[in-house]
């Protein structure tokens, strides 16, 4: 029996796997191209980017092989084989994402929760955002209900009653309670503490909103805060505080319009739930909780990582004064706060939400006492709060570390017991 040739294979063949080969490279130069709009490789690429640039450039490489005749041959002999192998791998990934879906391990879902609860604000001339008035949605475990102006709270009147008490609360989404009930936030239990004590009325106002940086939350304090005449303003300073707010074009990051070829492959796969979990396992580390005493990874704010990076890169971590523009805007707003509520003869405090642990954080927690020092008000830092704890048992999940019910209720028990000591209540 005569022995096959390797180049005994239709001339065809080898004229298509070529014409593959080089529509593979062309694509990888042009994604290489590319430069994402967070850089953290080599000044050009995001990280899950660097990745996939990687992962064509072996395709690539493995398709330029194969367009030898040698090698092309074994392929048309092992074409068979190599189909099932292609089918069985994509069936096998279309099973895991299912399966992903179904058992949602470590809270993944919680990327594309808090996706829909961002891309359903409305746009604001002074907050960039806010949320909808007098609206209902669920997203994932968080049911959002909010009044006539557009806070998660119950309904209450501008004008402040005779004799009733108003403390103003100001912050992200660890104050707007995402992954909790709106009566088991923090706010709402530190008004039915504080009232329980008090022969008069209280009124704790929850104006938290995802994602607000101190710019917006200034903003917010000017336009519509003041006017419900507080008594108390607290605000919690969250790291997210250092990150600059960009236009809300909620439309524009969710289509594929205007978008360039890597932003669309971006886009697409940012849908898969799998490939969410690798790429938070590779940023933020493995999927597990930490430890007892350990301060919590945090996960991003709703519309942080996302709103600043449409194209699919994310921006870098906020770490501390890494960033000293940021920190610039942050401290300006804080000393227009602290301003405001002088003048208005209305008290402020400062909770710095120590989520994150290093030489940065410390520096950043002793810049913000810094600066209440010089403009005369407290700041309380929560890290004592959580030392000595499981964390696993006060967070919402591996992925998601915004307070849980059991959180929040420390919460509010450590906020009440620091005011009382301050003599704010």
């Amino acid at each position: 029996m005569a022995t096959r040739s390797p180049k005994d294979f239709p001339a065809s063949f080898l004229k298509s796997v070529r014409v593959l080969a080089g529509l593979l490279i062309a694509l990888t130069l042009a994604a290489a191209v590319h430069e994402s709009e967070a850089p953290t490789t080599l000044g050009r690429w995001s990280a899950p980017y660097s990745w996939i640039l990687l992962l064509l450039t072996g395709l690539s490489l493995l398709s330029a092989v194969f367009a030898l005749p040698g090698p092309a041959g074994l392929l048309y002999r092992k074409r068979g084989e190599i189909i099932l192998l292609v089918l069985s791998a994509a069936g096998g990934l279309a099973f895991l994402e299912f399966a992903v879906r179904l058992i949602d391990p470590g809270g993944i879902s919680y990327y594309e929760h808090s996706t829909a609860y961002h891309v359903d604000k409305i746009p604001d001339p002074d907050t960039v955002y806010k949320h909808r008035p007098s609206h209902h949605a669920v997203y994932g475990p968080t049911e959002l209900r909010t009044n006539s102006f557009g806070l998660r709270d119950h309904e209450f009147s501008r004008e402040k009653p005779d004799e009733e008490m108003r403390i103003l609360l100001l912050g992200d989404s660890v104050t707007l309670g995402s992954g909790v009930p709106a009566e088991s936030t923090f706010c709402a239990r530190m008004e039915r503490t504080i009232q329980a004590q008090s022969p008069g009325p209280v009124e704790v106002i929850n104006s938290g909103v995802g994602s607000y940086n101190t710019e917006q939350e200034l903003a917010y304090l000017k336009k519509e805060g003041m006017t419900f005449s507080p008594d108390l303003v607290l605000l919690l300073y969250v790291i997210n505080d250092l990150v600059p707010a960009v236009p809300f074009e909620p439309e524009r990051e969710l289509s594929f319009r205007g978008k360039s070829v890597p932003g669309k492959l971006m886009l697409l796969l940012k849908k898969s739930w799998v490939y969410r979990m690798i790429h938070h396992s590779i940023r933020y580390g493995a999927l597990r909780r930490p430890g007892r005493g350990a301060p919590p990874v945090r996960s991003p704010d709703p519309g942080v990582d996302e709103r600043a990076a449409p194209n699919g890169s994310a921006p870098s971590s906020p770490g501390a004064v890494a960033d000293p523009e940021g920190w610039a805007a942050s401290r300006q707003a804080l000393v227009e706060i602290a301003t405001i509520s002088k003048e208005g003869g209305v008290n402020f405090a400062l909770f710095f939400w120590h989520d994150h642990s290093g030489p940065k954080y410390l520096q950043l927690l002793e810049l913000i006492r810094i600066t209440g020092g010089e403009e005369g008000f407290p700041v309380i830092d929560s890290r004592p709060w959580f030392e000595g704890r499981d964390l696993s048992t006060i967070t919402n999940s591996t992925i998601d570390s915004h307070p849980n019910s059991r959180g929040h209720a420390l919460v509010a028990e450590q906020m009440i017991e620091a005011l009382v000591r301050l003599g704010l209540l």
